[in-house]
């Protein structure tokens, strides 16, 4: 009777250090898991604090410069920064020219309908000096514009990644997009024409500086998961703590009613060899 006791005994205690044991391979597994969470919230911040965006000077304030986000429409819209401000073109990987689908509409309507005549009445243009509000940089501006067209195409990358500065900060990084601008000295007889310009050094006005909102949002995540991890790892590392303990005190259980049976195998085969 005594035999069978502790052999029940011994397979109950084998089957709760099984389960210590896979209890203690599940939350060690959780600890992996979370040590590459960890890792990951440590590279989005360091991704962040290397985070640059690209920007553009609009003015002078108290003697310290004035900037906003650089974005694609920005760049190459007449009058969105200054009137006097020299044009600019963004043209993509093959040669074409980055426009909004409004511009790139309107030259679609004017083929064979009057070209540059409906192409400028088509944005707005007044072409009659007489009027007031005529303007012949503007009129310059958009021939310019449906030259570049008319000779290379363009593309309509979609109005809502003109006006996204993160986008155009990508495409320039990637290689994706390239920046010419007007040089009125430039050209046969110095009439002018378009020139690559670097968009990192060869535009005055353009800066790249570090993204200052994105850091500060990532700071701040940064600091919630690393609050949250911190916590989790700990009640991670007082589970194993506990079944590390229980799983000794069931050890030395075992080897006790171990003990027990062996004494309990001899003792028997005392009685049937006497």
């Amino acid at each position: 009777m005594g035999m069978s006791a502790s052999q029940c005994r011994l397979l109950s205690l084998t089957a709760r250090m099984s389960d210590l044991e896979y209890q203690a391979q599940s939350v060690s597994n959780s600890k992996i898991r979370l040590a590459t969470r960890s890792e990951e919230a440590a590279k989005d911040y360091s991704d962040a604090l290397n985070k640059s965006k690209l920007v553009i000077q609009t003015g002078v304030t108290a003697g310290k410069s004035t900037y906003i986000d650089a974005t694609a429409s920005m760049l190459t819209s007449y009058g969105s920064i200054s009137s006097t401000e020299s044009q600019r073109l963004l043209k993509d990987s093959t040669g074409k020219l980055i426009v909004s689908a409004a511009v790139g509409k309107s030259f679609d309507d004017s083929k064979g309908k009057g070209d540059l005549t409906t192409f400028l009445a088509k944005n707005n243009v007044e072409t009659d000096p007489s009027k007031t509000n005529y303007d012949s940089s503007k009129v310059t501006w958009y021939t310019n514009m449906y030259n570049e067209i008319a000779k290379n195409g363009y593309n309509a990358p979609g109005d809502d990644k003109l006006k996204d500065s993160s986008w155009l900060y990508d495409q320039f990084n990637n290689n994706n997009l390239h920046l010419e601008k007007w040089n009125a000295t430039a050209g046969e007889d110095a009439k002018g024409e378009f020139e690559n310009v670097s968009w990192k050094d060869g535009d005055n006005e353009l800066v790249t500086k570090t993204d200052d909102t994105d850091l500060a949002r990532a700071e701040a995540d940064y600091g919630v998961k690393t609050a949250e991890i911190q916590s989790q790892d700990k009640k991670y590392d007082l589970s194993l703590q506990n079944i590390n303990t229980e799983h000794t005190a069931i050890q030395t259980e075992v080897d006790s009613v171990k003990k027990v049976i062996e004494k309990n195998i001899d003792r028997g085969f005392k009685i049937f060899s006497a």
